[in-house]
């Protein structure tokens, strides 16, 4: 394992897995009569069953500046209420742990002796970027959130006819301010997201792609078995992530603990 800074680390981290800024790429694509009325975008995603609880262990690379990073991930995420993650070093040291609520974002930088807290107001004044719990769920799950706001703009299908795009404008708040363009490709045979992308208007330089390669269905519930996530500008890729989820489990009663420490907190 190479050694990187650490504070530099958790950033990437948690932004990559659980932030998103991205820039519509262009492909080789047919527009198709909106009378068609495409169902993917909606049926696949909607008629699945809901789930309570959701626990995923993952193995995880971070790829950054030629370095290579290697950690585990245990995430439990409580439907629209919770997000918990967990990453330990191979030597089984707990290097971070994060809450996600409905309010607010914690960090614990346990290597640093650092305390991080935000709202999502936070996050969105200092760099730019518009989140809200219901999309991180999202991201994470594969899945697209039914709270926000959104208007389609457009449908398109690529010249093979195996995958659909949609892309739309997503209103996270009231705020002006708080908005993005996502563009969600979806495959045709299993209806399924295989890629998810957003545009901030006014942060348009970095783009982060998630791609979801496989599916296992646990409880009549399809989720990914490994998600891809590149961090990129225009003229080249930042960081990589690559996940790959070990265990899945659905609806099981699982405790989220997150006690502050008594570290100052850290706005840097």
């Amino acid at each position: 394992m190479v050694n990187i800074n650490f504070k530099h680390f958790i950033y990437i981290i948690f932004f990559c897995i659980l932030l998103s800024s991205c820039r519509v790429t262009k492909s080789n694509q047919i527009s198709i009569d909106e009378s068609q009325n495409i169902k993917t975008d909606t049926f696949a995603i909607y008629k699945e069953p809901s789930f309570t609880n959701v626990f995923l262990k993952a193995d995880c690379e971070l790829i950054s500046n030629d370095n290579s990073t290697n950690f585990n991930a245990n995430i439990i995420i409580k439907h629209d209420s919770v997000i918990w993650i967990s990453g330990t070093a191979i030597a089984g040291i707990e290097a971070f742990r994060i809450l996600c609520t409905i309010d607010s974002i914690k960090i614990i930088d346990r290597l640093n002796k650092e305390y991080y807290a935000f709202t999502y107001q936070d996050i969105n004044d200092r760099m730019g970027i518009c989140i809200n719990f219901n999309l991180i769920e999202a991201l994470i799950t594969a899945k697209e959130s039914k709270s926000l706001k959104k208007e389609i703009l457009q449908k398109n299908i690529d010249s093979t006819y195996s995958d659909y795009s949609i892309s739309q404008i997503i209103d996270i708040t009231n705020d002006e301010n708080c908005h993005f363009l996502q563009k969600i490709k979806l495959s045709s045979m299993s209806n399924r997201i295989l890629q998810n992308e957003i545009n901030y208007f006014d942060k348009g330089t970095l783009t982060v792609v998630f791609n979801y390669d496989e599916y296992q269905c646990q409880d009549n519930l399809f989720l990914p078995k490994k998600i891809n996530i590149d961090i990129k500008t225009l003229e080249s890729i930042i960081s990589q992530i690559i996940m790959n989820i070990k265990q899945i489990k659905i609806n099981q009663t699982m405790a989220t603990p997150f006690k502050e420490p008594n570290w100052s907190k850290s706005s840097n």
